[in-house]
């Protein structure tokens, strides 16, 4: 139900409803960050259950599937559409189209979105690592500290290097990151391979014990 509501929220902030009303301001426009959490509550419970050494080629290998091969699709049809229209102010290359290709969604309204996401992933084994090896609470202390600090230095960079690399910065999301894996804690359902139940051995009777045995030949009636 979080996430169906922050995809309404998505709609309403590229709509523009409610813009200027604190409804939008505190409710509607937090609609990425709880995508983050939910990424980072999601790819938490994938891993319960597996290792990093035996899955880490699996988590990859799964991640491009649901992210990139969609991300080609949508690629293949913008530039057929800037081919066939080609708006000012837009200069189309090779060069372009390969950094595109590679995550960097440059020029794509909100593809933004898609290359944090990117970052993220080739990220969040380290960040599982270091939540096995010393808690996830620690680890969200220091994801909320890389947060505050990227997002002091965020307006630097969107004057320098404008707004598309502002919005992609992705430090400024680790406590969003941080705090999913950290609500995992508190979710039953694993998401990742289980292992199978140990049966429990039911105890002997007492005449296994004593080392009496039921005999199996007939009684003779007299």
């Amino acid at each position: 139900m979080l996430k169906g509501c922050a995809i309404l929220w998505v709609m309403l902030i590229h709509a523009e409803a409610l813009r200027g009303h604190a409804v939008f301001t505190h409710l509607v426009n937090h609609a990425v960050g709880i995508f983050v959490v939910l990424f980072g509550l999601n790819s938490e419970l994938w891993w319960r259950g597996r290792e990093l050494r035996s899955d880490l080629g699996r988590w990859y290998a799964s991640r491009a599937r649901r992210l990139l091969v969609p991300m080609w699709a949508a690629l293949a049809a913008w530039w057929v559409l800037v081919l066939s229209l080609r708006p000012e102010g837009l200069h189309l290359s090779a060069r372009l189209a390969a950094v595109q290709a590679g995550g960097y969604l440059t020029h794509v309204r909100t593809g933004w979105f898609i290359t944090v996401i990117l970052q993220l992933v080739l990220l969040f084994p380290l960040l599982l690592a270091l939540g096995r090896r010393f808690g996830r609470g620690p680890v969200f202390a220091a994801g909320l500290a890389c947060t505050l600090g990227a997002v002091a230095v965020t307006p630097w960079i969107f004057w320098h290097w404008g707004q598309f690399n502002a919005n992609v910065f992705s430090p400024r999301l680790l406590a969003h990151v941080t705090f999913g894996m950290l609500l995992s804690r508190t979710s039953g359902d694993s998401g990742g391979a289980r292992a199978p139940p140990r049966r429990s051995r039911s105890p002997a009777p007492s005449w296994s014990r004593s080392g009496w045995r039921p005999t199996c030949s007939p009684t003779r009636s007299g």
